[in-house]
């Protein structure tokens, strides 16, 4: 009988395998590997209708030629206890013995048959060890269907990738419970890059559960997007970094949750007839002058503009400038949290408290400068909010520091040191600078209560000169 090593092996589709192994092995503990194998089998068989070809193409299960898929399963598996013409090391555990071909119909997206030159020296398929190959044979129960591909979810901490498993096996077997589970679970999901940030979001909730085991590691979540059916094998990765986690778990445990989805909400590009209300961020779809809530699985899946740029490096400053700006516009009881800008610039861009005092203090002596003057701090706004490069906005800021000595007040506005190293000669973009000023602006605005003209807002915001990536804002450092 093979004993099964649970290693990680860094390959994510046995790894992930072989976490559904050892759970069963933990759940049917009188069972023999050779009892769980033929249990599992007979999932795919029976209750699945071998609809595995997206995963294993021409297997013994999914191969029409095959009459006797479970007897010659089970024939297959069996005979990896016995010795092997191909000595060596496994390809993904280092294991050093007995060694298989593992082509497509057992190891996704690996190459065969036609494809045999994606192994070394021609090879008929990658050499794997009896242990991973198990281990691959598990990995549908550990998987769910994204739109029309399959998707894992890797995850870097052991912790969270087993709650991840035991989530995903607990609902496999109460489909398969209530004779409910007809394939590989199917999420509700189709777009990738937004159901990661959906697993994300469930995944932070439920860490709360289980922070002591995990503790504070930062956690890296990769998305295989992927299908190995047919002649069109195709694989697309979706990488959620540290940094972004770990913004998403400050403002989805302290209270900024719904603040958050609002904000969300209003950059999904919705459909014809659909729109977000700019004050509650609910979804509505207009059909003969009524607006009908919808439900999120109606709009869930539409292209997002925070989640694209999140995922793809591009910063989000310009987009939490503008959610302030609205709300100041539309004279909304709560301003959009200051908490979740300052959130964003710790986690991913990395700005230090010292920075942020810079900027407080540079706004907050705007205001020691003008008094409430709303002529003069609605002047003040337009100069920042209209300066389109790094000069332009060094510029107004000396200009700021004459009004200021001209006022005689004792503080400067702004010394060089802080100019050169918290904010226009640091790791911050100067765009993004502007962004916090002007969010921090309409944050004092509105504790004053002090209202501007409506003509301010009907001018379009000027945007930086060199702000040329697809989403209109910088990349993130």
């Amino acid at each position: 009988m093979i004993e099964i090593n649970f290693s990680q092996t860094g390959d994510p589709f046995i790894d992930a395998g072989g976490m559904v192994l050892e759970e069963y092995q933990q759940q049917f503990t009188e069972a023999t590997l050779w009892e769980l194998v033929e249990q599992v089998a007979g999932i795919y068989i029976n209750s699945w209708g071998k609809k595995l070809n997206a995963l294993f193409l021409n297997s013994k299960i999914t191969n029409v030629s095959v009459k006797k898929n479970l007897e010659e399963t089970m024939i297959y598996y069996r005979s990896l206890e016995h010795p092997s013409d191909i000595k060596g090391y496994c390809k993904t555990c280092g294991y050093e013995g007995d060694l298989f071909a593992a082509g497509r119909n057992l190891f996704p997206l690996s190459g065969s048959g036609k494809f045999l030159n994606f192994h070394h020296s021609f090879e008929e398929g990658s050499y794997l060890c009896g242990f991973c190959i198990v281990k691959l044979f598990f990995l549908p129960l550990g998987i769910v269907m994204l739109g029309g591909n399959v998707a894992l979810l890797q995850i870097n901490s052991s912790e969270v990738k087993k709650l991840w498993k035991e989530k995903t096996l607990a609902e496999n077997w109460g489909h398969l419970a209530t004779g409910s589970s007809k394939s590989i679970l199917k999420s509700s999901y189709s777009n990738p890059t937004n159901a990661l940030f959906y697993f994300a979001r469930d995944l932070i909730m439920d860490m709360q559960e289980i922070q002591e085991q995990a503790g504070n590691q930062p956690q890296t979540l990769t998305l295989f997007h992927f299908t190995n059916f047919g002649a069109s094998p195709d694989c697309s990765i979706y990488t959620l970094n540290q940094n972004v986690f770990q913004f998403l778990t400050k403002i989805l445990v302290v209270g900024l949750k719904q603040e958050w989805n609002r904000f969300v909400n209003l950059h999904y590009r919705l459909s014809k007839g659909s729109k977000a209300d700019p004050i509650t961020g609910i979804v509505v779809k207009v059909m003969k002058d009524q607006e009908i809530e919808q439900e999120a699985g109606e709009y869930q899946n539409s292209r997002n503009t925070i989640y694209q740029s999140l995922l793809n490096g591009y910063s989000i400053t310009r987009h939490l400038m503008q959610q302030q700006e609205n709300d100041f516009e539309n004279k909304r009881e709560t301003m959009f949290p200051i908490m979740i800008a300052v959130h964003y610039g710790k986690e991913i861009l990395q700005m230090t408290q010292e920075q942020f005092d810079t900027l407080k203090k540079l706004v907050q002596g705007i205001f020691q400068i003008y008094g409430d003057s709303q002529a003069d701090l609605e002047k003040a706004l337009k100069k920042i909010r209209d300066a389109n490069t790094k000069a332009a906005l060094r510029k107004e800021i000396v200009r700021l520091c004459e009004k200021n000595y001209q006022a005689e007040n004792e503080q400067a506005l702004i010394t060089l040191k802080e100019i050169n190293f918290h904010l226009l000669g640091n790791n911050l973009y100067w765009g993004e600078v502007k962004d916090y000023l002007l969010i921090y602006f309409y944050e004092l605005l509105h504790e004053k209560r002090i209202q501007l003209s409506d003509s301010i807002f009907e001018e379009e915001l000027v945007d930086s000169e060199d702000s040329d990536n697809i989403f209109g804002s910088y990349t993130a450092n």
